[in-house]
């Protein structure tokens, strides 16, 4: 219910939006062979879901392949080695970083120093009525099979520390393994100003560490930054070395049963980084890039994970992909946010450059200035700029929108259910009042009404009569007949 309160709000906060800039320039692939055009016209076709067949075959080209001898790429490559692999699930993620880490640590020829986050059972600040604030142990009763004494079972405790990161909500591991020179990401924004944001990659330095409760427990970890935005220096420290400390994590883990676990682990935020998932990989520029495309759910997936190539000789795909999802078009919804979006850029150049109309330029709603501007233009009119893959035609006309382009979305304030209730209650007392101190009604029916025993209720006149009636009729058909 919640979630779809959200949805309905953000598509309206959404087309309020009416400035709308594309950049159509590729500031990433800079290189000029011809792989690398091959590779950028793929890339276009692919946001619009029209890879053609030559798009096909040179992807297929980037396929990592242990053949020998072949003119392919290969994940055993130098350059390829150690380079986070971009992937689609948590759970595939994780299980990649578990054995990266062991194979670091093989190779390096050290050895993998577990830390145990300290978890306890949450707390929260709740209100009372006065608006004092009150500390309550713990959110929610917790179950007794998990807990006991305000603690966590020492046996869950173990099952909890062994678990993947992805079965919690907070992604947060119940275990770092760790060695010096290992590839780290940051999970968490410590500090903008000093490069120290959630996506940062970089590599273990050093640490300090406590033993509590018996467990090995990391206190401070100093993490060497990889290709900072800006050169970084501490006091005390070498560039580009800044220092997580322990930050305390609200987290819901679910249990091997399906049931689950409010606890709050002590830890400093970060992952090994020998993989990442799509969404993390947003934004990114990476000059080796190594893909998994293989549980991506559509064509936008396959597009974030290879965009962030600089060029075709840096890009690996493991395991193949499904040409399917990358051809055969994007949807109707789809093509009809990419036409508005083309009409939209259009109208914010000629705005821009002070070629728009006053009345059209006024309009506050999407939908009513893509209305006003078509009318004015004309229904076939089209942008120059806009790709082919989405030009619309006879064959392929533009969908209007299901909204009216006059509707008109008022907002208000939702009181809360308390005040409604509270609201509620009053009115009922003021109609109680009212009817209480109305006069009584004098006259036939009233005095009838007071003669009336509780609890009976008074008959119609006419209910009577016909009542009356039927006795009459009951009593001459059973009364019996004198003989002379």
């Amino acid at each position: 219910m919640l979630y779809d309160q959200q949805a309905a709000i953000g598509k309206v906060l959404w087309h309020q939006v009416t400035t709308v800039v594309i950049l159509r320039q590729n500031m990433r692939q800079h290189t000029e062979s011809i792989e690398d055009a091959q590779f950028r016209e793929a890339l276009t076709n692919m946001q619009y879901k029209a890879c053609t067949a030559e798009d096909i075959a040179f992807l297929r080209s980037q396929v990592s392949s242990n053949l020998p001898n072949s003119l392919r790429p290969s994940i055993n490559d130098a350059q390829f080695r150690n380079i986070s692999i971009i992937t689609c699930l948590n759970s595939l993620k994780d299980k990649i970083n578990r054995l990266g880490a062991l194979r670091f640590a093989q190779e390096s020829n050290q050895n993998l120093v577990d830390f145990f986050l300290i978890d306890t059972l949450p707390s929260e600040d709740v209100k009372d009525g006065s608006g004092a604030s009150k500390k309550w142990c713990v959110r929610r009763k917790p179950c007794r099979e998990f807990t006991e004494h305000g603690k966590i079972k020492p046996n869950i405790q173990k099952i909890i520390w062994e678990q993947p990161p992805c079965t919690n909500t907070k992604l947060v591991p119940g275990k770092l393994s760790l060695c010096v020179g290992m590839p780290v990401m940051i999970r968490n924004n410590f500090a903008m100003e000093l490069c120290m944001t959630k996506g940062q990659e970089g590599f273990v330095y050093a640490w300090q560490s406590q033993s509590i409760n018996s467990v090995n427990t990391l206190d401070m970890l100093f993490v060497l930054l990889s290709d900072p935005p800006m050169l970084v220096k501490l006091d005390g420290l070498p560039l580009n070395i800044v220092l997580l400390a322990k930050n305390s994590v609200s987290t819901t883990c679910n249990l091997l049963d399906d049931s689950s676990l409010n606890i709050s682990r002590s830890q400093a935020e970060l992952l090994p980084n020998f993989a990442m998932t799509d969404f993390a990989s947003q934004g990114k520029t990476r000059r080796n890039n190594v893909v998994d495309l293989r549980y991506a759910w559509s064509h936008q997936g396959y597009y974030t994970s290879l965009s962030c190539s600089t060029s075709a000789a840096g890009t690996l795909i493991l395991g193949g992909f499904h040409p399917s999802k990358i051809t055969s078009g994007a949807s109707g919804a789809l093509r009809q946010e990419f036409h508005k979006l083309e009409l939209l850029d259009e109208i914010t150049t000629l705005h821009y450059e002070h070629k728009l109309l006053r009345k059209i330029a006024m309009a506050n709603c999407r939908n009513t200035l893509i209305a006003l501007f078509r009318e004015k233009k004309g229904l076939q009119y089209m942008p120059s700029r806009i790709y082919k893959a989405i030009r619309w035609n006879k064959r392929d006309p533009y969908l209007k929108s299901k909204e009216s382009t006059s509707q008109v979305v008022e907002w208000r304030f939702v009181e809360p259910v308390s005040a409604i209730s509270a609201k509620k209650r009053q009115c009922a007392s003021e109609s109680y009042a009212n009817k209480k101190d109305q006069p009584l009604i004098e006259g036939p029916a009233q005095k009838e009404r007071d003669q009336s025993p509780r609890g009976l209720k008074r008959q119609d006149p006419n209910d009577a009569n016909l009542l009356k009636a039927s006795n009459k009729r009951f009593k001459s058909s059973h009364t019996p007949k004198c003989h002379a």
